[in-house]
């Protein structure tokens, strides 16, 4: 499927410019130079400097930690990944509105509380706008992205929406 992460920049930089607020970049490796991240994220920072904005930083992908890096408060924060992202960006391209969600815990929440939010998320805006949903794992290597995809779809199912 096809790919544009500049794109996806030039669409996070409106989206700042429009709520007057910052981009965060999160990116590869977890362990390992700046460089390298800078590196990994440059399409995604092309299309943001493209547009006038700069990131606030890059940050390493640390899972639920990564919020005990930087404050995500009242910003627009951009995870750009090889597996996850990968799906975020092909979906966006193609013009789906697309939402995220997680079966992981994270602070202050329990991995099933994370699961019922993203189905009541996804199904409130199906329903405003009338379309239907689609699930996709980050990654169809990893067994856990896979599982945590068929519960979510479970979750979705149940819902009767």
């Amino acid at each position: 499927m096809p790919v544009n992460p500049a794109a996806i920049g030039k669409y996070a930089a409106v989206m700042a410019d429009e709520l007057k607020t910052e981009v965060v970049v999160i990116a590869e490796p977890r362990i390992g130079r700046a460089a390298e991240r800078q590196e990994r994220a440059k399409g995604f920072l092309e299309g943001l400097h493209a547009a006038g904005v700069k990131e606030a930083g890059i940050y390493p992908n640390q899972g639920a930690e990564t919020a005990r890096l930087v404050d995500f408060k009242d910003k627009i924060v951009v995870a750009v990944t090889d597996c996850g992202g990968a799906a975020f960006d092909t979906a966006f391209n193609a013009g789906a509105p697309v939402l995220t969600g997680t079966v992981a815990r994270t602070p202050g929440r329990t991995g099933w509380e994370n699961a019922a939010r993203a189905i009541e998320r996804a199904a409130a805006l199906a329903e405003e706008e009338g379309r239907g949903i689609a699930l996709v794992a980050a990654s169809g290597k990893a067994l856990d992205d896979v599982l945590a995809t068929y519960y979510l779809s479970e979750r979705l199912l149940l819902r009767r929406f």
